[in-house]
């Protein structure tokens, strides 16, 4: 009985690990951090065994811990940046302008949330000359 306790205790600090980190991105690379571990683990295992089939094998732990990333994005983030989109006057679905948000100049003014904001800001259009 004193295995579940520790192992229970073991999960719990993954889970305390994953939330105290700084920033969303950090958190779902430390929530998939276990795909990554079991493939190098296996990818070493297989350099052993069939050293052929390496980079096959590091192929699909590669793959899968992108699949972690990419699912975990969606469903924890991706409606907070599509909320984010539509107030840039932006349509999640196809990157054009909305209709309900390009109509409202205001809602532009909003910031995005901090798991989807873009990495460089626009630059400001340049002062036309006379």
């Amino acid at each position: 009985m004193l295995h579940k306790e520790f192992f229970g205790l073991i999960f719990l600090a993954f889970v305390a690990w994953i939330f105290l980190a700084a920033s969303p991105e950090k958190r779902i690379e430390r929530g998939c951090a276990p795909i990554a571990w079991v493939g190098n683990a296996t990818t070493s295992l297989s350099s052993l065994v069939v050293p052929s089939q390496q980079t096959k094998v590091q192929g699909w732990f590669n793959n899968l811990g992108y699949g972690c990333r990419y699912v975990t994005w969606r469903l924890i983030y991706q409606d907070a940046y599509n909320e984010w989109l539509a107030t840039q006057g932006l349509s999640p679905d196809a990157k054009k302008p909305a209709d309900d948000a390009a109509a409202n100049p205001a809602q532009k003014a909003a910031s995005a949330p901090a798991s989807s904001t873009p990495a460089a800001p626009a630059a400001p259009a340049a002062p036309e000359k006379k």
